[in-house]
């Protein structure tokens, strides 16, 4: 059985820091804290709704007589709900991952590309209600 003595477990100690060993507390001084990505998924919450309310207006218009999709190429011209809704997961969702990743080494960038997307769906969903209330 090896010797485990106190003097023993304290020169070996003493050989393992001279040889290169490295306290644990002078590493973790000088290591970057690890970024936290809450900013970023309010960011992307913001984006989400953004898209959503603009999913929701343009659903909400199409009832509407008079009304067509202005993006008929990517919808048709009388989308169904679950089109326009399927539509805007299959992008978003790809799309917030991406920009979820894109945070780690680019913070600004992402969260602005994020908060410009909500921004635009937010003025289409604007836009959505000011063509429903101009067909009344």
């Amino acid at each position: 059985m090896p010797d485990l003595s106190p003097d023993v477990l304290k020169a070996a100690l003493i050989k393992a820091m001279d040889g290169g060993m490295v306290p644990e507390s002078s590493t973790a001084a000088s290591a970057p804290p690890p970024r936290s990505h809450t900013p970023m998924h309010l960011a992307l919450g913001a984006m989400g709704g953004g898209q959503l309310a603009d999913a929701l207006t343009t659903i909400q218009a199409l009832h509407q007589p008079g009304l067509e999709e202005g993006n008929s190429g990517l919808y048709g011209a009388h989308p169904s709900a679950g089109r326009v809704l399927g539509t805007k997961a299959a992008t978003m969702i790809p799309t917030g991952i991406l920009l979820d990743k894109l945070y780690t080494t680019h913070p600004k960038l992402a969260m602005g590309l994020a908060l410009a997307l909500g921004g635009g769906g937010v003025a289409l969903a604007a836009h959505n209600v000011s063509a429903m209330r101009g067909a009344q």
